[in-house]
């Protein structure tokens, strides 16, 4: 949804892994030529996301692009977990565990919430995407508050427009990025800075 308003906004295409890439086997490539290409990246953050091998190349790439070539990265929080208060508060010495759905445990490897916490807490992360847990609501959302829900969402997605129409002004751009990369540990994906503990 939020891509088509962007797109009917903006009056530009939006690239979304998803839809776009029909070839699973040719993800890597496609998902870094695509974000290579693109002038902003939406990443939908979540602890899910953060233990994901692919989420984890694709936010890897994005940051390596807004430093190398000012790409614009905009980060929506998808859980409450995951909003700057929360992810200030994670430890970086201990992984973080939690029930994924179905009951599945997953972890983000603590170099990732190092990660995370050197690299995307200086961006805004726009919390108006958060769905509320209908076991900690009691029962589903009222059509009000469904629509107050969307009509914040509006609001927050004119602020972004607002703020990717704005020139950058001084270059962000610092030529080359730090050595970052994605390993697997295990079961557990890690997104660090290479020769980082």
């Amino acid at each position: 949804e939020i891509q088509d308003v962007i797109e009917n906004r903006m009056r530009e295409l939006v690239w979304y892994d998803d839809q776009m890439m029909t070839h699973k086997d040719q993800f890597q490539s496609l998902m870094t030529e695509g974000v290579k290409n693109a002038w902003v990246v939406f990443i939908f953050l979540s602890r899910e996301a953060l233990a994901s091998g692919n989420c984890l190349r694709e936010i890897c790439v994005a940051r390596e692009q807004q430093l190398t070539a000012n790409t614009r990265v905009v980060v929506l929080a998808m859980e409450p977990e995951v909003t700057f208060a929360e992810i200030s508060k994670w430890s970086t010495t201990k992984a973080l565990t939690f029930a994924a759905k179905g009951g599945e445990t997953r972890t983000v490897h603590a170099r990732t919430v190092k990660w995370v916490q050197e690299h995307l807490l200086g961006v805004n992360i726009y919390t108006e995407w958060i769905k509320e847990d209908p076991k900690k609501q009691g029962a589903k959302p009222s059509e009000d508050q469904s629509k107050e829900r969307r009509a914040k969402q509006s609001e927050a997605i004119d602020r972004v427009i607002e703020n990717l129409r704005k020139p950058l002004g001084e270059t962000m751009a610092h030529g080359t990025a730090p050595d970052f990369e994605v390993v697997r540990e295990g079961d557990v994906w890690i997104l660090g800075t290479k020769g980082s503990a």
